[in-house]
Parts: C-alpha cells; structure tokens; sequence
C-alpha cells in the first residue's frame, strides 16, 4: 500500500492536520486539531470534500445556540438548515441543478446564521419536514414552513413539466 499524501500542517476550515495518519476501514484518518483545542481523527476525505470543517462541539457553536444544542434538541432544524443551504450553493450537491442550479437561494441572513433561520421558523414538529410553499422561490422568509411529507410532495414541482 502506497503511502497518502501527506497533510500534514494544512487546514481544512478549522481542522489543521497534526500528522499521525492510520489506516481504519480502507480509509486514511489524519490526527487533527480544531480550532477550539480538540483533537480528534478525521478521514483524509472528508478533509479533501470539505464534508468535515470543525469539530461537533464549534458545529453547535456556530448556529449560535452554544451549549443549548441538545437543550434545544435542534439537531434536526440544523440538519435541514445546512441541506438546504447545500443545495442553494454547492454544484458538487447531487440536488444541487434542482436548487441551486436554477437560482434557488437562501436568505443571506439565514446562510450566516443557524439561528436567524431557527428563531423564523421555530422548532419541527414530529414527522414534519422544511418545505418551500413556493418551489420557484428560494428559502427565504414567508417562504418556508414545516410540512407532513404527503404535504411536500403534494407540492413538488413536476421537472417533467420544466423540458421544452
């Protein structure tokens, strides 16, 4: 087995690789310390695909809900907030051409913040999930809402219907 190239000193958003690489799985893991202190082992591609960029801990601190992130159990809005935001603003997002693409955007005050988004829309209902009301606007104030999932494919655009 050849060995992975060395990352060694570099920075992946608030990662920086100590060193120390092993091989776990089939995957190459990289000692590394976020910039909060902890240091934690990270696959070398989720460094590479920017799919990891800090530790959990500043992950909860950057929604601006510190230390409430399990108090508030807001996991799933925080998991809706940043899929979204992913498919408004990374091509490598396989829904991305749906969203993105298309000029589906978010609010600028919600892509800085976790919480702007959060303290609009409020906590999810059990067995509900983000849904834009209008599909040819983009996550935005007045636009978003909790819905069933009969609800939201009720609503979905026919793509079929968007080929000429």
């Amino acid at each position: 087995m050849s060995r992975p190239e060395d990352l060694t000193g570099r920075k992946f958003g608030k990662w920086t690789v100590l060193g120390n690489y092993q091989r776990k799985d089939s995957a190459t893991y990289w000692t590394c310390r976020c910039e909060c202190g902890i240091e934690r082992d990270v696959a070398a591609s989720s460094l590479k695909h920017g799919t990891s960029t800090q530790c959990q801990s500043c992950a909860s601190t950057i929604h601006g809900m510190a230390g409430n992130f399990k108090q508030h159990n807001t996991a799933k809005e925080y998991n809706s907030w940043h899929a979204a935001k992913s498919r408004c603003t990374n091509p490598n997002n396989p829904k991305y051409a749906d969203y993105g693409g298309r000029g589906i955007y978010m609010d600028k005050t919600w892509m800085e913040s976790f919480k702007a988004f959060y303290d609009h829309i409020g906590p999810c209902p059990e067995g509900m999930i983000l849904d834009r009301e209008n599909n040819d606007l983009g996550y935005v104030p007045g636009n978003v809402r909790w819905v069933t999932y009969s609800v939201s494919n009720e609503n979905r655009r026919n793509k079929r219907e968007t080929i000429s």
